[in-house]
């Protein structure tokens, strides 16, 4: 171990609660008496702060102590230095370590007794000065146990590249937080700072076994972080001991409550997902000499310690013979002890607004190479510019901003130097794969709520799980929920691909081959069949398979479909999310209770009167999209209760903004109650859309219903075609409906016009107000779409992954208006059923192919030996062809043959 001469650190060793020694590079003092200058009363102060201020801010609190206790904050830490270091020897070895003005300077707390441990040694603050983290360049304050037997020599070398390993412990039976809180904050933050620097990895499931087991798993590479995201408890009193000892929390040397008590515990998972109270004794014990470098506790009291005050207030339940007893009950000592360099832990309660913020801004600084110490450092400098942790409300209506300084509350323990973790080079990692998947981006409002489900599907799928389905009223958000689940699954490490299979406009006979078509697409292989995608998910990389609107199908086409999805859903690592309206598949494989290889997850509104908070929060993000409002924006209650009058409705809650932007609350509330008392617009979805539509210019409003006659959307060269409308008359409709959120404009590259997609209530809406005039744009319709089909068969040799995905989002237009040219006995029926045939065949909708092929041979009647029976009769053969009946395929090629045999001998 490097001595202390030669490195910029000083420690105060604290021999017992009555003396302290200073030491630093210039040598070490003799035994200074230590008097503690920080109350009983002001520690309680500390924690009513930052655990019952906190938390009950939303009732009645004590605005003045809070107050109070903040403007302490200095005077508590300005008195621990004076009566640390305010002795002349003591204030010469510090004054020679401050002198050296250079990065890495560390001071430590080294004790054995809890009552020093105790304190909070975070706020020192020096006199007429400032906090000491203030320092530039930084002084990092840690902690170090001086408890005998320890191994507290252990360092950790600098390395390349990192990984850290995430337990995300959230047991059923526990209260709710976030899952995604610290994850994502971390996540985001190595984006930017540490690509090919840090690994992320997590643990599934969030048992301590499953822990052990890969800490100790040689096959795959070492862990160097962990990062332990979940609930913590310090137990005074042994009151939690017969849970601790029903987890198996608890060695066998505690026997009794009172030798239980001053123990801290982490709530891991059981194997059934529960939670599992292991003892800071018995998680040290488990990661004993663990080659790890930091071990990062985002858990509550996971550094407290047992004090004397403890002690006196259950003095029969306490038999503690030594006051180290009191400090090896926490879960950071025990952890150092065991060995493990460093420990990042919570002193007391901690809000998810800290820990977020917090560990985004530490693991930026630990992936620039900062040591540990500095790093922590930045980040408590981050809290205290910004001490805003959200919004809370009081009373009714009253919404205020929560500030709290709760920078001093993470504590770093330490048992050698504070070393970075990365050394300065950057390594060379294995590129990622360039597609991972076909999702749509995030809309620019974001993902609000559904922590719990998401949570649920991602253990679930941990889990024994194949299948889930989620199910719900229309505009509920299950297609945002499943893509949110994709996007989360994949970024964490669950699934290496993730394919979204949309049937919300499908319009074929053969899902099954379209999905095949898709996967194909992603996976970036050919496969001939069904067949051959099981032969590639078996060796394939984990895959999440999202079949979306499974609602859109046909009942026999449906069942085709699940039958494969449950074939596929157990072949290798794949799971499949499903997303239907239904409430009941009606298919064996697909219960609806009592099985866990297949689940089925209900959506409600955004939230509830009592807790609307999710819904609220959606609206806030959507309410700063453009355009800026034109009217004050509603105050909470009232806009709660207008949420109340759609049920919370995720989509109804999106349509609504944008008329708040316009109207007030008042106006959009009475309008809203009056439709939803009319007959057909007692659908809440149904009713805010004609809200919407309330604002449109009448001008607007004669064109409207013709827009009924695509499905879903449309290229905006075809709605100006098929509507027959000039471009200088269309921008403005166009601009009133994008206001509106009833379009949304999609652009691609090398093309100039983009793809407008309907609001999903927008087509089914409006179509049954088309009158018999605009209906007749149907035969504009599929003329129009002959043609682009034409262009589409054409462009997609040049520009093939545009193409085709244009050519996705307009195949239900395409297959409704060729179905329309069959119908009609259109002349260029057969030609279209050519040229789309073309179409479906590249993404694999032979069977779709086969099936126009079908109707366009029972109806087409004309002349033998005429252009369009020409075609129709080898679109036949081929047909046949095709499905391996070649005798009857070569009859009727042969038939084709003799008239072109007779024409041949008249010229």
């Amino acid at each position: 171990m490097r001595s202390l001469a030669n490195e910029f650190r000083a420690k105060s060793n604290f021999p017992n609660p009555q003396q302290v020694i200073v030491q630093s590079r210039t040598g070490t003092t003799k035994p200074l008496s230590f008097q503690n200058p920080i109350a009983s009363q002001d520690l309680q102060d500390i924690r009513w702060y930052l655990e019952t201020y906190s938390a009950s801010y939303t009732t009645d609190v004590d605005d003045q102590r809070a107050e109070r206790i903040e403007k302490k904050l200095p005077e508590w830490g300005t008195a621990l230095f004076t009566a640390t270091l305010g002795q002349f020897p003591a204030q010469a070895a510090f004054g020679q370590f401050y002198a050296q003005k250079q990065p890495g300077r560390v001071f430590t707390i080294g004790a054995s007794h809890p009552d020093i441990l105790a304190l909070p040694w975070e706020l020192l603050h020096i006199p007429d000065g400032n906090f000491l983290f203030h320092s530039n360049p930084r002084i990092s304050i840690r902690r170090q146990f001086n408890v005998t037997g320890g191994f507290n020599l252990v360092e950790f070398e600098p390395k390349a590249a990192v990984r850290i390993l995430f337990v995300v412990s959230r047991p059923k039976d526990a209260g709710f937080i976030d899952p995604r809180s610290d994850a994502q904050a971390v996540l985001d933050a190595l984006a930017k700072e540490g690509e090919g620097k840090v690994a992320v990895e997590f643990l599934r499931p969030a048992t301590l076994s499953a822990l052990v087991d890969r800490l100790e798993d040689d096959r795959q590479p070492p862990i160097d972080i962990i990062h332990f995201d979940g609930h913590g408890v310090y137990d005074p009193d042994g009151r939690l001991f017969q849970e601790a000892r029903a987890s198996d929390g608890l060695s066998l040397t505690r026997s009794t409550p009172a030798e239980a008590a001053n123990m801290g515990y982490l709530l891991f998972e059981d194997d059934k997902g529960g939670r599992a109270l292991i003892s800071a004794e018995k998680l040290a014990s488990m990661l004993n000499e663990q080659n790890v470098g930091l071990i990062v506790l985002s858990a509550c009291q996971s550094a407290m310690v047992g004090t004397a005050e403890n002690k006196a207030e259950d003095k029969e339940n306490t038999t503690d013979e030594t006051p180290e007893s009191g400090v090896m009950g926490s879960v950071a000592a025990r952890l150092t002890h065991s060995g493990i360099p460093a420990v990042l832990a919570m002193t007391h309660s901690v809000l998810v607004a800290t820990t977020r913020e917090l560990f985004g801004q530490f693991y930026r600084g630990l992936a620039r190479g900062q040591g540990m110490g500095e790093a922590l450092d930045n980040a408590r400098r981050q809290l205290y510019l910004h001490p805003e942790r959200g919004t809370r409300v009081r009373g009714q209506h009253q919404e205020i901003t929560l500030r709290l300084q709760d920078w001093f509350l993470p504590a770093l323990y330490q048992a050698g130097a504070d070393t970075p973790l990365l050394t300065k080079a950057t390594p060379t990692m294995p590129e990622p794969a360039t597609q991972w998947g076909n999702l749509p981006e995030l809309q620019e409002a974001g993902f609000w709520g559904r922590s719990r489900e998401l949570w649920l599907i991602e253990r679930a799928f941990a889990h024994k799980t194949r299948r889930l389905t989620i199910s719900g009223f229309g505009g509920q958000g299950k297609t945002y929920l499943a893509l949110e689940a994709g996007r989360w699954l994949h970024r964490t490490g669950m699934f290496g691909r993730v394919c979204l299979v949309d049937y919300s406009q499908y319009q074929g006979q053969d899902p099954v081959s379209y999905a095949v078509s898709v996967l194909s697409t992603v996976l970036e292989q050919s496969f001939v069949d069904a067949a051959a995608v099981i032969q590639a998910l078996s060796t394939a990389a984990p895959v999440l398979l999202i079949l979306d609107n499974l609602e859109a199908l046909e009942t026999e086409p449906q069942r085709a479909l699940l039958d494969a999805a449950k074939v596929w859903s157990e072949t290798g690592a794949t799971r499949v999310l499903l997303t239907t309206r239904q409430p009941d598949f009606k298919h064996p494989d697909y219960p609806i209770e009592g099985s866990l290889h297949h689940q089925r997850l209900q959506l409600q509104g955004l939230g509830t009167e009592q807790y609307p908070d999710d819904a609220l929060a959606y609206f806030q993000a959507l309410m700063q999209l453009p355009p800026e409002p034109r009217v004050p924006q509603p105050q909470r209650g009232p806009l709660v209760k207008l949420f109340s009058l759609v049920d919370f409705h995720p989509l109804s809650i999106g349509l609504l903004a944008r008329q708040l932007k316009e109207r007030r609350i008042a106006e959009v509330g009475q309008r809203l109650a009056k439709l939803l008392l009319e007959g057909a617009e007692q659908n809440p979805l149904v009713a805010s859309l004609m809200l919407s539509l309330d604002r449109v210019d009448d001008g607007v409003r004669r064109w409207l219903p013709r827009l009924g006659v695509f499905e879903g959307g449309a290229m905006e060269a075809s709605v100006l075609r098929i509507l027959n409308i000039a471009e200088t008359d269309w921008l403005p409709i166009r601009t009133q409906l994008e206001t509106t959120g009833l379009i949304q404009a999609e652009h691609f590259s090398g093309f100039s016009t983009p793809y407008l997609k309907f609001h999903p209530t927008l087509a089914p809406a409006l179509w049954p107000q088309c009158t018999t005039e605009d209906k007749n744009i149907l035969h504009a319709h599929h003329q129009w779409y002959y043609q682009f089909c034409c262009f589409l068969c054409v462009e997609g040799r040049k520009k093939t992954q545009v193409v085709n995905a244009i050519t996705r989002l307009e195949l239900p237009n395409l297959m409704q208006a060729v179905n329309q040219a069959i119908a009609a006995n259109d002349s260029n029926a057969v030609a279209f059923v050519t040229s789309f045939k073309k179409i479906l065949h590249s993404f694999g909708l032979s069977q779709d192919a086969a099936a126009l092929t079908d109707k366009l041979t029972r109806l087409q009647e004309d002349e033998v030996g005429s252009y369009n029976w020409f075609l129709a009769r080898i679109n036949q053969g081929e047909a046949l062809q095709a499905d391996r009946r070649v005798a009857e395929a070569l009859v009727v090629f042969t038939e084709v043959l003799i008239p072109l045999a007779i024409i041949d001998a008249k010229r």
